[in-house]
């Protein structure tokens, strides 16, 4: 029985939430991200429902080069720009995922932004390697 790919490219860090945020930060801008939005979950669930969850910050994040070839194959590849980064506590420490590009691709039948979302991928995936590696992050 085939098995779907994964939705997610995930590390767990052993740190407090803050330290891991600008752990993260950092490495996804060596990569060459640029955050374009943060969104604390926690405080947007407790303002607008009294729900008290666990420290949930999502990054907004974007590659301007590789978005710009993107949307040079297919306006639509907007609708995947950007890439979404999620850090939430857990028991154990601090669980980082990212969506992952090529999944997400798959969305819009596209064949030419395959090599931008693998591209996308390998970036995103080193990003969270060197949070347990950063003499291997790009400088």
């Amino acid at each position: 029985m085939p098995v779907a790919p994964a939705p997610a490219i995930a590390t767990h860090m052993e740190s407090t939430f803050a330290d891991a945020v600008e752990r993260t930060r950092e490495s996804l801008r060596r990569q060459g991200f640029g955050i374009l939005a943060e969104i604390d979950l926690r405080e947007v669930l407790r303002e607008k429902t009294g729900e008290d969850i666990e420290e949930y910050l999502i990054l907004d994040v974007c590659h301007p080069r590789l978005a710009a070839q993107a949307l040079a194959t297919d306006r639509q590849a907007g609708l995947l720009v950007p890439y979404r980064v999620v850090l939430r506590g857990d028991d154990t420490g601090i669980v980082i995922e990212a969506a992952d590009p090529e999944v997400q691709v798959s969305a819009l039948a596209e064949p030419a932004l395959n090599t931008v979302a693998a591209e996308a991928r390998l970036l995103l995936a080193a990003a969270l390697d060197a949070l347990h590696h950063p003499e291997t992050a790009a400088g």
